[in-house]
């Protein structure tokens, strides 16, 4: 029997992450100590996760680091196809809630044409 993905996006701010898994939302410091709070989090997950993060402007570094390093899959998007995409789709929902929408919305969404893996 196939696993199912659960896809979590998180939105990368300079002071924050905005995280969306399923119909949770919440907010942590981009600190490493908000990071360390997040993963923990995560650790008690029994779904195989996929991160979503939209590329910020380097912000985004530490979290993928610290994402890649504790194994999880994580993948970086950019911030404007994301957009696009979302309008075309007529998905208008808080930015970090549009990554997990826009996957459940389209089963066949094939990710290679606006995201790229974390790392490659």
């Amino acid at each position: 029997m196939k696993e199912e993905v659960v896809y979590c996006g998180i939105d990368v701010a300079k002071e924050q992450l905005d995280v969306a898994l399923g119909q949770e939302r919440w907010r942590v410091p981009n600190t490493k100590e908000g990071i360390a709070r997040l993963l923990k989090r995560f650790s008690g997950q029994r779904l195989k996760l996929h991160v979503i993060c939209e590329a910020s402007g380097g912000y985004e570094k530490a979290i993928v680091t610290a994402l890649q390093k504790s194994a999880l899959a994580v993948s970086l998007v950019q911030a404007n196809r994301v957009r696009q995409f979302a309008r075309a789709a007529g998905v208008l929902v808080w930015p970090c809630a549009r990554l997990p929408a826009l996957r459940s919305r389209s089963k066949s969404l094939v990710c290679a044409n606006w995201m790229h893996s974390a790392g490659t």
